[in-house]
């Protein structure tokens, strides 16, 4: 029997199960507690399993992440929109140098002169002057570091014979590296309306420059250069802000934002970053440095990523961004009147990103969600130190200062190469290859050694000039011999004026009708010479 308490209570719950079914409710069943139990459990391995941290989704117009050495994508945001990539371009130019000194084409010790049209270029800029060289090896430390645009321009002109044959290999690479939706128009990076590129195609050349380029590892990460007197320290801030970052390059222009592919390594694991259109040079770093963060610290895929195939960067879906025109941010990042653009290198410009301004103005933050958990105000560390600057000059390498470092270990390997390069065929790389092995012999001897490929042709004047001016001056100097060659010739046109002379006397025709003087002049020619035979004896 039940308690008169008991009994109250039953009738109390029998009239709120009818209540609730009055309202439309089935009355609640209490479960079982071994159901209880299992439905706990199980939430608890969703969460165990499912909970890896998430890639930040920071604000920048593109990005993506990925292994290195898997291919496999860490995070992505519109990695197909296409976008102008700045002074990235110069790992592109840097990739056709490469496979130029792999295929025996040129070598780290070939001179590099300042062209006119080099020295016109915008800054970024070393402000050589034309006539003015480096050797390759100070040409790629420059660029890589300094970012200059003039150096690039006449690399180009050196390396392919002129800036169009130049952009042309650079396009043609690109497509064997898979770099489908890039252009090149100029190997600087340069605003140039047709260079465009995306993310992916980006994450695709950085990636092949760390596989197939280890003897280059050095380019990536220099902490400065050191010109004269004068320390230039590397763009990228990672180098020095991030532990564990290893390169490569940023970029920037007022259409593009600012831009930079990096990559970092913890234990045996390298992540490269590409990040597209931040609005500073603060923004861009602590971008990149929190997706690295994020991808290192993060096992990969959740409860379904373990047992599914991973995304890689070789199989990486087209989004429906890749139909979308280039991203243009000028408006954006510089302003619509002069002097508003931001300094691209100034790190300080932006604060850090904190807890404070994570969530919307009176968001409810609720003590145990993922919003009330303390976040780092900043992924970047405090400035250390990443070495001492490397030494560049003008010049050839006799010209190398007492404490300049030694040369990048890059060396002529036809069979690693990608020829044909350029628009020679495999027929001229293989004619260049001889020639090439046979200069680093001879000893550099400043500007005036010669330029670039055409160090073997030498100019008249000595001073150097890019190959189609030493043609053109070549030309003009096998013309000037011709002339001695003319005045060598008298011999000849006398021959021509005794040619005229002897239709003269072809007044044969009076001679013959004038029979006997005919008969008189020969012996008056015959004494002639005799008393010229004369003389001769009696000066004996």
């Amino acid at each position: 029997m039940l308690s008169p308490s008991s009994r109250s209570t039953e009738v109390t719950d029998l009239a709120a199960a009818r209540q609730t079914t009055e309202r439309g409710a089935a009355p609640r069943r209490a479960r079982p507690a071994g159901s209880t139990l299992v439905a706990a459990l199980l939430g608890a391995l969703l969460t165990t399993l499912g909970s890896e941290p998430a890639a930040a989704m920071p604000p920048s117009g593109s990005y993506l992440v990925f292994d290195s050495r898997t291919g496999e994508i860490v995070a992505k945001h519109n990695p197909d929109q296409k976008w102008y990539p700045a002074s990235i371009t110069k790992l592109m130019t840097t990739w056709v140098v490469l496979q130029a000194i792999r295929a025996g084409r040129i070598t780290p010790a070939t001179l590099v002169p300042m062209t006119p049209q080099g020295a016109r270029q915008p800054p970024s800029k070393m402000g050589f002057k034309p006539g003015e060289a480096v050797t390759v090896d100070n040409a790629l430390k420059i660029i890589m570091v300094k970012s200059a645009n003039d150096v690039s321009w006449a690399l180009a002109e050196a390396v392919g014979g002129s800036k169009e044959a130049f952009v042309a290999e650079m396009n043609r690479q690109a497509r064997l590296i898979g770099m489908t939706s890039t252009h090149w128009a100029n190997p600087n990076g340069l605003p140039e309306p047709t260079q465009v590129s995306t993310a992916r195609d980006l994450g695709l050349l950085a990636r092949a420059l760390l596989r197939e380029f280890p003897e280059a590892e050095e380019l990536w990460h220099l902490p400065g250069i050191q010109y004269g007197n004068d320390v230039i320290r590397n763009h990228n801030h990672l180098i020095d802000h991030y532990p564990g970052a290893d390169g490569m390059k940023t970029g920037f222009i007022c259409a593009s934002g600012f831009n930079v592919v990096a990559s970092a390594t913890r234990g045996n694991k390298r992540l490269v970053a590409v990040v597209l259109g931040a609005r500073s040079a603060r923004q861009r770093a602590e971008i990149a440095a929190e997706l690295f963060t994020t991808g290192f610290e993060s096992t990969g895929g959740g409860l379904f990523g373990r047992f599914s195939a991973p995304e890689t960067l070789d199989h990486l879906m087209r989004g429906p961004e890749a139909g979308n025109p280039v991203r243009d941010v000028k408006q954006e990042i510089c302003g619509k009147k002069r002097g508003e653009a931001p300094d691209p290198e100034d790190l300080g410009g932006e604060p850090p990103r904190s807890a404070a301004n994570n969530g919307e103005g009176g968001a409810i933050i609720r003590p145990g969600s993922p919003e009330a958990a303390p976040r780092r105000t900043s992924y970047l560390s405090q400035r250390f130190d990443p070495g001492p600057p490397v030494r560049v000059w003008l010049g050839g390498v006799d010209a190398a200062p007492s404490d300049a470092s030694a040369m990048l270990a890059l060396a002529a390997d036809p069979s690693l190469a990608r020829i044909p390069l350029f628009a020679g065929g495999a027929a001229a790389a293989a004619a260049a290859m001889p020639a090439a092995a046979a200069r680093p012999t001879q000893p550099a001897t400043g500007p005036g050694a010669g330029a670039g490929l055409g160090a073997t042709l030498k100019p008249a004047d000595g001073k150097p000039m890019t190959l189609d001016d030493k043609a053109r001056r070549l030309q003009s100097a096998a013309h000037t011999p011709e002339p001695p060659k003319a005045k060598g010739k008298p011999t000849p046109p006398p021959q021509a004026r005794v040619e005229p002379k002897k239709p003269t006397p072809k007044p044969d025709a009076k001679r013959t009708a004038q029979a006997p003087k005919p008969d008189a002049k020969p012996p008056a020619k015959k004494p002639e010479p005799a008393p010229k035979k004369k003389p001769k004896p009696g000066d004996d």
